[in-house]
């Protein structure tokens, strides 16, 4: 475009070139090319939503590539725009003045006139002299019906006209120039291209293949030093096309060579499947750009219909000769490999998060299901936190954004950069027909999914597959071993409805002949698999699903020796079980009835207005371990106990000690340690084989306002993954009006307490481990706190208490305890029992509980609750 600006006290014309560049991340590849052939960047802000995560990659792009950053705060109309937050935001994250920000409505047009005159001011002009030696850096093609490849080009030194001769730098090919111009935004033939111009060439280039991007064009009979260029596409998705009917196949091929002409980024092979027969083997740069292709695919019309296999990452298989194979097709990897297979590697991005405060547990979570590893967590300000985690990318490659979205109410923003391999323990899974293996159905997933995928495929594959004349076996298998199983019976055919009556024999000698035939059919007949088959696989692989966990609860009365048994089924971990709203503070204990469950045991006091108890299978060994190991401890009161040189300090088991601590009604009491409460047993360090480490956590995490001991000399103290998974396990502390501070304290020290760091002193180890612990509003106000202002656990274990326990708190839950009645408890015990009894369908095969607990009278001095 041009522009009339007073530049030295007259009025000039400019030409900007302006490029607008995608803002989802699978085209940050575009981003980056488009970014090489400028000198400064327009960095649009949100004034509501602020800082996004598109926009910390794309800063980052343009960072990389020393160009000028102008900042500008779009949609200050809006009755929620904040400038003032979002340039805040601006200086904390990327570090540029807040007064150089431009403040913009492009709905009102507010502002817009001060963006151009910034541009020509603040952004220096291309460096390239007219008179040197002709280059040109080919930035993107595309491919015309009537003039061919167009190219679009920048020029860096000389000069082009028209009927030129030009050269490439990487292939050495001759072109003559037919047509120059600019983009204004159509084609405008100008005849000629000076230095630092944008614009294209017709050159008489047959296909797109012979533009690569980021090519350096020069003159003939000349030399010329090339021009860096840029790296060359990465496909990171790769995913089969194959024709409904086979005789569509030069059909679809010549849609996808259409496709590609004006698409050089995606990868094409040609690939045989057993089942699907002829197709292709595309690579895309992301799923949206795999979403694009197949939909501009699907409107071609000379294709009636287009079958997709699943989406698929390309991984990195090593075995024992020391052989490498790299797959992108799941059906070439041989399920029986000559070879041991010694390493398995998978692809992984770092994925940056943004989100609202509010959902940091939630999103905590969902990375870690799919197997995250924490690499950064700050808050940009009190209402949004900034994430940054290492992914498989196989992990993210269907459905992670829309749950994150999902999960976050859609104020979650998402991007992510490819980063590199790293060791896994993968399987290949087959989906086998009648024992023939279907390889479009075949898949690499995590060795602790297979289970739970193989499961789900059979079940919905014997939904979607149609009923056939005879029996369909449907597995899943691992190598040469079967881990699920479904049969889709075959249509039963009356053959003996034309026999009204006549010898049994007959009737005998149709129905063999039918079994015969059914037998026959089983041999050579095929099976139609539908493209809603594959669709629901998708969903199957990447989707969250929740093992059923069965428990037994056993209530108990609080004045006799009553109980009511009940039975609850289909837990999963984001649901809480309500009893009751009226029942006061009773214990519950839960423990496992057979030596096979291996659940932990869990002792838990019910609240005066909600219980919950959360159990995830995965980590039920893990939680068993650690209930065995404190069971053990508490147990053993024939130890030597030793005092403690500083627990003068901490006082830790007086935060156990029922009586030293303030009025609560939701407290889990030991009631089993016989140990005194001034010493403890010596103890063994408790250790926990996790499968993997998901947090990577190596080192301190202490905020501002804590001051950790230094270590001793030689001493040695690492925040590892195991103490972390523990935390996680216990639950971090939000911060929310339910949240119980005293219940936090006690498994925090719990979990402290399991673990043996000789040399070290406890204040160092607490004060490192304590803000790992928190999460969402107990994080702000532990980053308000006074710099450097704890120095011991006491005083942090106070003030943590005073902010989130106020003596108030204690007063109001002892007026409520007193005024308890006894037929309120009752009538509620019973209404809960009826219901429970009614509504929980019975359980299968994992059940807790526990009858022969002896019942204890209730101390209403004590809040309701007797010690021995």
């Amino acid at each position: 475009m041009f522009h009339r600006h007073k530049f030295l006290g007259s009025d000039t014309n400019f030409l900007l070139n302006l490029i607008d560049t995608p803002g989802h991340v699978d085209f940050s590849y575009e981003v980056s090319r488009s970014l090489a052939a400028c000198q400064g960047a327009l960095l649009v802000v949100d004034a509501a939503q602020g800082v996004q995560a598109q926009t910390v990659a794309n800063f980052y792009l343009a960072f990389e590539s020393n160009l000028a950053i102008i900042p500008v705060i779009n949609k200050i109309d809006q009755p929620t725009a904040d400038p003032d937050r979002v340039k805040a935001q601006l200086k904390s994250m990327f570090d540029l003045d807040p007064s150089d920000a431009l403040l913009t409505s492009a709905k009102t047009g507010h502002g817009l006139e001060q963006v151009l005159p910034a541009v020509i001011d603040r952004i220096p002009p291309p460096p390239g002299k007219s008179t040197s030696p002709f280059r040109m850096l080919l930035l993107d093609s595309y491919y015309d019906e009537y003039k061919g490849v167009i190219c679009h080009v920048a020029i860096v030194d000389g000069a082009l006209h028209k009927g030129d001769k030009i050269c490439s730098a990487a292939t050495g090919q001759s072109y003559e120039v037919s047509d120059v111009g600019i983009m204004h935004p159509e084609l405008v033939t100008t005849g000629i291209l000076l230095a630092g111009q944008v614009g294209y060439i017709v050159s008489g280039m047959r296909s797109t293949k012979e533009a690569r991007v980021g090519d350096t064009l020069h003159h003939t009979r000349t030399v010329i030093h090339p021009l860096p260029g840029f790296k060359p596409a990465k496909q990171m998705v790769f995913s089969g096309l194959y024709p409904a009917d086979g005789s569509d196949f030069e059909a679809l091929n010549h849609a996808i060579e259409r496709l590609t002409c004006n698409d050089a980024s995606v990868s094409v092979t040609k690939e045989s499947s057993t089942a699907l027969g002829l197709g292709f083997r595309c690579g895309f740069l992301g799923l949206l750009h795999m979403d694009v292709f197949h939909q501009r695919l699907e409107q071609a019309r000379s294709l009636t219909h287009v079958i997709s296999t699943v989406p698929t990452v390309p991984y990195i298989f090593e075995y024992s000769n020391g052989s490498k194979l790299q797959v992108q097709n799941p059906a070439a990897l041989p399920s029986n490999p000559k070879y041991q297979l010694v390493a398995c590697r998978e692809p992984t991005v770092i994925a940056t998060i943004i989100i609202p405060s509010d959902y940091v547990g939630p999103v905590i979570t969902l990375c870690a299901e799919r197997r995250g590893e924490q690499l950064e967590y700050s808050f940009i300000d009190s209402q949004r936190a900034f994430m940054k985690y290492r992914m498989p990318l196989r992990e993210i490659v269907v459905d992670f954004y829309n749950e994150l979205k999902s999960i976050t109410s859609g104020y979650a923003s998402f991007d992510y950069e490819d980063s590199e391999y790293q060791a896994s323990d993968l399987v290949k899974l087959d989906i086998l027909l009648n024992g023939q293996p279907v390889d479009a159905m075949a898949t690499i997933v995590h060795k602790s999914k297979a289970l739970r995928v193989g499961r789900e495929l059979v079940e919905k594959l014997k939904k979607f597959i149609d009923r056939q004349m005879f029996e369909i076996i449907i597995q899943a298998a691992i190598g040469s071993k079967v881990i699920a199983r479904e049969t889709l019976s075959a249509m039963r055919k009356n053959v003996l409805a034309k026999c009204y009556g006549g010898d049994v024999t007959r009737k005998r000698k149709l129905l063999e002949k039918q079994k015969e035939g059914k037998k026959r059919m089983k041999r050579v007949g095929s099976v139609d698999i539908p493209q809603e088959a594959f669709h629901e696989l998708l969903k199957v692989m990447f989707r969250k699903v929740y093992e059923d966990v069965h428990l037994k609860l056993t209530y108990r009365k609080p004045f006799n020796e009553d109980r009511i048994h009940i039975l609850a089924s289909k837990f999963c971990r984001d649901m809480w079980l309500v009893l009751t709203h009226m029942l006061p503070l009773w214990e519950l204990l839960c423990m496992p009835s057979t030596q096979r469950s291996g659940a932990p045991l869990l002792l838990i006091y019910l609240k005066s207005q909600l219980i919950g108890i959360i159990i995830e299978p995965q980590d039920a060994e893990t939680l068993a371990a650690l209930a065995r190991a404190q069971l053990n401890q508490q147990n053993d009161g024939q130890q030597a106990c030793h005092p403690n040189p500083d627990d003068d300090d901490l006082r830790d088991d007086d935060l156990l000690d029922p009586a030293n601590r303030r009025r609560t009604e939701n407290i889990a009491v030991p009631m089993n340690r016989n140990c005194p409460f001034r010493a403890r047993p010596d103890r063994q360090a408790v250790q926990f084989e996790l499968n993997n480490d998901k947090y990577g956590m190596d080192g301190v995490g202490a905020t501002g306002a804590i001051i950790p001991p230094p270590l001793s000399p030689g001493a040695k103290f690492n925040i590892t993954s195991t103490m972390i998974e523990l935390l996680h396990l216990k639950g971090l502390f939000g911060g929310l009006p339910g949240d119980d501070p005293y219940m936090h304290l006690v498994n925090f020290v719990t979990i402290y307490k399991s673990f043996d760091n000789p040399g070290v002193v406890q204040n160092a180890i607490l004060l490192r481990l304590f803000p790992l612990s928190l999460s969402g509003e107990a994080i702000l106000w532990l980053n308000e706190l006074t710099p450097d202002s704890t120095t011991i656990w006491r005083q942090l274990k106070e003030a943590f208490l005073e902010r989130f326990f106020p003596p108030s708190r204690s007063v109001h839950l002892r007026d409520e305890i007193n005024n308890f009645r006894d037929s309120v408890v009752a009538s509620s015990a019973a209404s809960v029992g009826m219901t429970m009894e009614y509504s929980m369908p019975p359980c299968r095969d994992f059940v807790l509980g526990v009858d022969d607990l002896p019942p204890q009278p209730i101390d209403p001095e004590n809040e309701g609750v007797s010690h021995a």
